[in-house]
């Protein structure tokens, strides 16, 4: 797999996906007036708002350690999301073909995404009062999806496939600017079918995709540089917590009542016994806050990616999309069960089988549209170690997917 680490920006951003023209000698590309595809979508896998990740500190006594003197704060944290069969929708559109056909219909379409996945990455940072500083990051993908773009052109075109990624991330696939740490995936994409414009256009390519987690620079009431001298705020915009902290600072004497002031009156953390149980109202408070402002910054991006596709004239294609590997694992096999189903994207209208190594049929089916899921025969798993499915066209011709090995346990 392909490393590439990317920034991202802080709303949802555009996904340009360009078709290029295909090799003549396997089959008649299609002409270059495709041009490029501008998408909106998050990713299969992209944090979702309000979801953490687990750290060791704890990020409620990350903002109290800070608060009491530390320059800086190592985390250990990891980020794992799984699903199956989730999906993500979105907006797709084509400029270069809707000026080059005149047909504005290419400038509004929608893409779905229908996907299993299996996500985790591990990172080391240093958190700090002016900033956060990635140490190290490694993880591992997992991504079986179908997608399909639809178009409202006057032949109301559309183009499906799969995107499909398993592999392992690396210090290169990771990145920290601004507080965010930006994580870059590289899938491969193949075309199963395409109807309108696209009819009868099959092919694969690359998809890179971008997710990005986003870690405040300082905890609020840490006495990050965001606000030096303001006492410990809610982290929600309501200004609660500076009530509250007003109000102990009142109650006991407290003339700066600023994270400075607070701090340096608690003895640096280490506060004497007449005021240990007033300063720990204080760190609970701190805590409190810190982890709701840290929630609320981590957040779903769209990718900033492209999707680079090889386009020709073919009988059709298919692609066995689950079972899987294990994320991180592309060459292992296949752990399934007797039940398992085979889900496949395959060219509309074919009629596919799939079988094992032993010669045993697994299911039959017709693809009606993105994927099709094949229910396996009692016992077709028994002794197989592979799985491959033939589809027919309706033109007669036939072609193969690929391979995946399997193991019943």
């Amino acid at each position: 797999m392909k490393r590439n680490a990317f920034f991202l920006a802080t709303a949802l951003g555009a996904v340009a996906a360009g078709l290029v023209s295909g090799n003549a000698s396997a089959g008649v590309p299609i002409p270059p007036i495709s041009g490029d595809f501008v998408v909106e979508i998050v990713p299969p896998g992209a944090p979702k708002p309000g979801v953490t990740p687990d750290c060791d500190p704890n990020l409620l006594t990350i903002g109290a350690t800070l608060m009491g003197g530390a320059a800086s704060v190592t985390a250990q944290c990891e980020y794992n999301v799984s699903g199956s069969q989730e999906s993500s929708t979105g907006t797709v559109s084509n400029p270069s073909l809707a000026t080059s056909t005149g047909d504005s219909g290419f400038t509004k379409g929608s893409l779905k995404l229908v996907c299993d996945f299996n996500q985790s990455v591990d990172i080391t940072m240093s958190i700090a009062r002016t900033g956060s500083e990635l140490k190290s990051f490694a993880g591992t993908v997992l991504q079986a999806c179908s997608f399909t773009m639809t178009f409202t052109d006057a032949k109301s075109s559309t183009l499906s496939g799969t995107v499909e990624v398993n592999g392992k991330l690396g210090s290169d696939d990771g990145s920290v600017s601004g507080g965010k740490i930006a994580i870059g995936i590289e899938a491969k994409a193949y075309v199963t079918s395409g109807t309108g414009t696209f009819a009868g256009y099959v092919g694969d390519g690359t998809f890179s995709q971008n997710q990005e987690i986003e870690i405040p620079s300082a905890p609020s009431g840490s006495g990050g540089s965001a606000a030096p001298s303001a006492p410990p705020s809610s982290g929600d915009g309501t200004g609660t917590g500076q009530t509250q902290a007003q109000a102990l600072c009142a109650a006991n004497g407290i003339t700066d009542c600023t994270t400075p002031g607070i701090t340096a009156w608690c003895g640096n953390g280490s506060p004497s016994a007449d005021r240990f149980a007033v300063c720990l109202q204080f760190r609970n408070l701190v805590q409190s806050q810190s982890v709701r402002a840290f929630s609320s910054r981590v957040r779903a991006f769209a990718t900033q990616s492209s999707m680079d596709l090889n386009l020709v004239k073919k009988a059709g294609a298919v692609r066995i999309l689950t079972p899987a590997p294990a994320a991180g694992s592309p060459t292992a096999v296949a752990k399934v069960k007797a039940t398992t189903k085979v889900r496949l994207a395959a060219t509309v209208g074919a009629t596919c089988t799939v079988k094992t190594n032993k010669g045993k049929i697994v299911g039959k089916g017709v693809s009606r549209g993105a994927s099709l899921s094949v229910k396996p025969a009692a016992g077709s798993y028994v002794g197989a170690k592979t799985l491959q499915a033939t589809c027919k066209a309706k033109s007669g011709q036939s072609f193969t997917s690929n391979k995946v090995k399997i193991k019943l346990g």
